[in-house]
């Protein structure tokens, strides 16, 4: 028996990641353009791309893992 960790978590942390990161770049960093604060939009389209970013590579590591066993 294999220790598994915590892969069966990734099937929820995955969209969510890929969702919030859409909603900030989508919706936040329009709001912050408007109102026109600078730092809070720079700070919201960064962290976006993190967390898509993130949500991507979960995915594709997770794929490659199961790939390999």
């Amino acid at each position: 028996m294999r220790g598994g960790g915590y892969t069966g978590s990734l099937g929820y942390i995955v969209p969510l990641c890929l969702i919030t990161g859409a909603f900030l770049l989508r919706w936040e960093v329009v709001m912050y353009q408007k109102t026109k604060q600078k730092r809070e939009k720079k700070f919201a389209r960064t962290l976006g791309w993190i967390n898509v970013i993130a949500g991507i590579g979960m995915y594709a590591g997770n794929w490659i893992v199961s790939k390999l066993m």
